[in-house]
């Protein structure tokens, strides 16, 4: 049983109490980070410091008010480089758009995600192998097949990329039917090439991150002990076992929860919500249901404002969601018709600037970059 980020730590925070966010703190301080590595991160309190100030996007309720100023932060700021601005990417039939490019894809796109060097997809599979499906990358240009990815219930392939930067990771498929995997594929698109096969430490890894350097992962019960996910249910503890996958070093390695957290808040690039007992919940993809002009994550506001008159479709708009980051100021946010429990892989595209909440129509009833 693979699932995001999103979904799992969304789930492990419904037994804690309801979100509260400091928006003061977090409008003010917005503005005073543009670039996630403005700021030298050292750990602990910092760290959640520097991803508030360096993620402009705002969180809070009607009831807020205008906020004051707050405090300059005390992490070092420093003048960041130009950052990197992601393509578009959706998929019509057949056809993956990256940016203004359009690329034949040769069979029905069942799922698309996006890296900064273009677009990673899962297309129907010509050979009829009932176990897997083919994974390609395409810059704009020629489409590649970089690998095979275990077959999945309403397109919900186990595709995943980093906020930011070029790793892909997938289970690997390229041997034994489904629920046979014994590894994740790393792919880094601005090498073109398979960089990691990690093995799994357990029977069925349940994958959890992947950032620009490294892949966080779960072992399933049959390891003893403390886990993230169980087969049936979330079973959330004080001491799970985590891995962290180095790429570059080639090392796994066990980490600790708090460890593992204090790494993706100063990563940057994810969303986080301070419940009443003073609990950290981090989500790279929140869900959001339109009230009116307003998007709304899990009963806390996001300052997200859609165009006047538009309406998200679908019958049950109730699993929008932010898809992927643009820029460290810009959001992909992706608005349809959900099946059952799972956010919508076809629908409208919104782009949304997170620091003025301004939300503009990018494409409409399009293949989606679905979480």
């Amino acid at each position: 049983m693979n699932q995001p980020l999103g979904d799992l730590l969304r789930r492990a925070a419904d037994a804690a109490s309801d979100p509260r966010v400091d928006v003061g703190e977090l409008v003010a301080r917005a503005h005073l980070h543009r670039r996630r590595r403005r700021v030298a991160v050292l750990a602990g309190t910092a760290a959640l410091v520097a991803v508030v100030a360096s993620t402009p996007f705002v969180l809070g309720d009607d009831s807020a008010g205008h906020p004051s100023p707050a405090p300059s932060p005390s992490p070092t700021v420093v003048d960041p480089s130009p950052g990197h601005v992601r393509p578009l990417v959706y998929a019509e039939g057949s056809t993956v758009h990256v940016g203004d490019r359009s690329v034949d894809a040769g069979a029905t796109v069942w799922t698309l995600d996006v890296t900064d060097d273009g677009a990673v997809w899962v297309t129907e599979d010509s050979d009829d192998d009932p176990w897997s499906d083919p994974v390609w990358f395409s810059d704009g240009s020629t489409p590649v097949e970089i690998g095979r990815i275990p077959t999945e219930h309403y397109s919900r392939y186990d595709l995943h990329t980093a906020g930011s930067g070029s790793l892909v990771v997938w289970p690997d498929a390229t041997t034994g039917s489904v629920g046979d995997q014994t590894r994740f594929v790393v792919y880094d698109s601005s090498r073109r090439e398979v960089v990691a096969r990690i093995p799994f430490v357990g029977r069925h890894d349940v994958f959890l991150h992947v950032d620009t350097d490294h892949v966080y992962f779960n072992p399933d019960p049959g390891r003893p002990g403390c886990w993230v996910v169980d087969l049936q249910d979330l079973h959330p503890c004080a001491d799970p076992h985590l891995f962290r996958h180095d790429v570059a070093a080639g090392r796994t390695t066990e980490i600790t929860r708090s460890a593992m957290d204090a790494e993706l808040v100063a990563g940057g690039r994810i969303f986080t919500a301070r419940t009443r007992d003073g609990a950290v919940v981090l989500d790279d993809s929140p869900q959001l249901a339109q009230h009116g002009r307003r998007l709304v994550a899990d009963g806390v506001r996001l300052r997200l404002r859609v165009p006047p008159g538009y309406r998200v479709p679908g019958d049950v708009p109730e699993l929008n969601q932010v898809s992927y980051w643009l820029d460290d100021d810009t959001v992909v946010v992706t608005a349809g018709d959900s099946a059952g429990d799972v956010p919508p892989t076809r629908g409208d595209m919104l782009v949304c600037h997170l620091p003025d909440g301004d939300c503009r129509v990018a494409q409409r009833d399009v293949t989606l970059v679905a979480r």
